[in-house]
């Protein structure tokens, strides 16, 4: 697995954020260590379950920012990926797309840590909720 990541500070307390994975296993890697869309790129909006292949290249943006000088936070993201050469069984491999916002609380005033709910839909009409501490890149 490789990931490019990048940060860039925009205006006031805001970041575009974006990341850039690729993977690839070989064809008798068990399913666990296959390439799986939102295991090892952080991508949300599809369960790791349901993406799995030998290969795998996924791009996704974010755009994150702070309530003032509250503790209160946001985001908002986006990104496509595709698995290719699908493991047996996980359906047909083509790109897969998805979005959503999301909500953080710093945890302390210190120390840059935040406590964050996420909420992202894919481009076949599911929804997942994502409950975590730090950032997902």
């Amino acid at each position: 697995m490789i990931t490019f990541d990048a940060y860039y500070p925009v205006i006031a307390d805001n970041v575009v954020a974006g990341r850039l994975a690729a993977c690839s296993a070989t064809e008798d890697a068990p399913f666990f260590d296959s390439c799986a869309l939102g295991a090892q790129d952080a991508f949300r909006g599809f369960s790791v379950t349901e993406n799995i292949g030998q290969d795998l290249t996924s791009l996704q943006l974010s755009w994150r920012g702070r309530f003032g000088e509250s503790r209160f936070g946001y985001e908002l993201f986006a990104g496509s990926g595709r698995v290719f050469r699908g493991f047996p069984g996980s359906g047909e491999p083509r790109y897969r797309s998805a979005g959503g916002v999301g909500v953080k609380y710093r945890l302390t005033k210190d120390f840059p840590l935040d406590l964050a709910l996420d909420v992202a839909f894919n481009d076949v009409g599911e929804q997942f909720a994502y409950i975590y501490v730090g950032q997902r890149f």
